[in-house]
């Protein structure tokens, strides 16, 4: 899941690793999303929906619910409520590349990672804002629910944040 400024892109794939392994991996990609929903058109949302010019800095940070109502002159629970939609939107982009890809011709929907746990890794400048984290929970306990339901029994699926490690180069 890529959190940008303009988009949020959503990807399926799989990393299959070469026997010789000097060769890179193959990463056949199962399902797909590009959607104009990254921290800029969450900025817009808010600012058109509660009539506001259209002006801010892309380069800064999201401003909390809190922090957006009190520079702008409006009510946090206004500005939560606006969330909620936008927050809808991002839910179901990725649900629907997840949905996708277990009816996919590619996809196997009997994968071990259906029950052990999903592996993503989330990045782009907006990956730490709670909108988009919260969507993310919010996709873990649908998908986990639809797991149990149709296994009739509890679960362990789970999403997996991948963190990779970044090292300085001297």
């Amino acid at each position: 899941i890529d959190i940008g400024a303009a988009t949020l892109d959503v990807a399926t794939f799989n990393v299959v690793l070469q026997n010789d392994r000097a060769s890179p991996p193959r990463i056949p990609i199962f399902y797909s999303a590009v959607r104009p929903l990254g921290t800029h058109y969450l900025r817009q949302h808010r600012h058109s929906r509660l009539d506001l010019e259209l002006s801010w800095n892309d380069a800064s940070p999201v401003e909390s619910a809190d922090e957006f109502g009190r520079r702008n002159g409006k009510l946090r629970d206004e500005v939560v409520e606006i969330d909620k939609e936008f927050l809808g939107q991002v839910f179901h982009c990725i649900i629907a590349v997840i949905d996708a890809t277990r009816t996919n011709t590619r996809g196997d929907p009997r994968s071990a990672a259906w029950r052990m746990g999903l592996p993503i890794f989330v990045t782009g400048g907006g990956s730490n804002y709670v909108l988009y984290r919260q969507a993310i929970e919010m996709v873990d306990s649908e998908v986990r629910s639809r797991v149990s339901q149709r296994l009739g029994s509890p679960t362990n699926f789970r999403l997996i944040e991948l963190r990779p490690t970044y090292t300085t180069v001297r």
